[in-house]
């Protein structure tokens, strides 16, 4: 993520998303999106809790369409709900418990992006 921003400037406008992942990474995610700030990009992050599996279940990948829809009900998700690629299916944009993105996006009101790498992630919120 470091080397992608380096190519960038500040923003004029801020802009802000909410991310949300599984509980074993958010401490350190949510530290380090803190270096998006004085770009004007704010990442509000919230650590999804796996009850389809179980709650020792602590991976993003393992998240399912119906946890991330009951935890992030009512948020306000800013431009957009940005999600870790591996909780979709590898060859089509499903959870693993069968839930669509369009379902997921539909039932939260929200778009939904799935993100694979940190330079994904920098192209796809500047260019939001």
């Amino acid at each position: 993520m470091l080397y992608a921003l380096e190519e960038q400037k500040p923003l004029q406008q801020p802009k802000r998303f909410l991310v949300a992942g599984g509980t074993s990474a958010h401490d350190f995610f949510a530290e380090s999106y803190k270096q998006l700030l004085p770009y004007g990009i704010t990442l509000d992050t919230r650590a999804i809790k796996n009850r389809f599996f179980g709650e020792s279940v602590t991976v993003g990948g393992l998240i399912t369409g119906g946890d991330l829809v009951e935890q992030l009900k009512g948020e306000d998700f800013g431009r957009a709900l940005l999600i870790p690629r591996a909780m979709l299916k590898a060859d089509e944009e499903l959870f693993l418990d069968g839930m669509s993105k369009a379902e997921a996006e539909k039932a939260l009101g929200t778009r939904i992006i799935p993100i694979a790498t940190g330079e994904d992630l920098v192209e796809i919120i500047f260019s939001e």
